[in-house]
């Protein structure tokens, strides 16, 4: 997944955005890409969903809502 992100920004010619020390770069865990996806308003969850979330219900591993 690193190497997609880097490919993608690094293709576009008009990004002031570029990777610098590539190879210091990291991979975050994995809830933290749904979050910032919805905080960018490009996830959006169901009301009931939201809510589990919001109000930090434990989900049980492998049940519907956390998969």
């Amino acid at each position: 997944m690193c190497a997609d992100l880097i490919g993608a920004y690094d293709d576009v010619e008009y990004s002031d955005f570029r990777f610098k020390n590539t190879e210091e770069l990291t991979m975050f865990a994995d809830y933290r890409v749904p979050q910032i996806l919805r905080h960018l308003q490009i996830f959006e969850y169901s009301e009931d969903l939201a809510y589990l979330i919001d109000s930090e219900q434990e989900m049980p591993y492998s049940s519907d809502d956390e998969v």
